[in-house]
């Protein structure tokens, strides 16, 4: 948990205008809701950070998967945490993509009880 003040911060070197997401994803059980909210968020941030992602069309392919998974059933949260982990992997640090990618795992790991 982070508190407090912060200047003038950049996520990765030589970063300018840098930008970061963050949804709430508190509670005791998954909601569809939320879960379309962080996939919507993080296809936004994908789609602006297009040129920091090496290989953006296999991520757009993962993204499209992880959207029909539900992570309110056992085969859907299996499937959802490890493409997450790839599109995270694939993505190569581009800004605001870890942080989404935090929010997506936290949302099925608290659907998993």
């Amino acid at each position: 948990m982070n508190s407090g003040l912060m200047g003038q911060v950049q996520n990765q070197p030589g970063a300018i205008a840098s930008s970061q997401s963050h949804v709430d994803v508190g509670g005791e059980t998954a909601d569809p809701a939320q879960w379309a909210q962080i996939l919507t968020a993080l296809d936004a941030t994908l789609t602006r950070a297009r040129a920091d992602i090496p290989d953006y069309d296999a991520v757009r392919a993962l993204l499209t998967t992880i959207r029909q998974q539900r992570p309110d059933e056992p085969d859907g949260r299996v499937v959802a945490h490890s493409l997450l982990r790839q599109l995270s992997d694939r993505c190569g640090g581009a800004p605001g993509v870890v942080s989404l990618v935090s929010s997506a795992l936290s949302i099925v790991a608290t659907a998993a009880g």
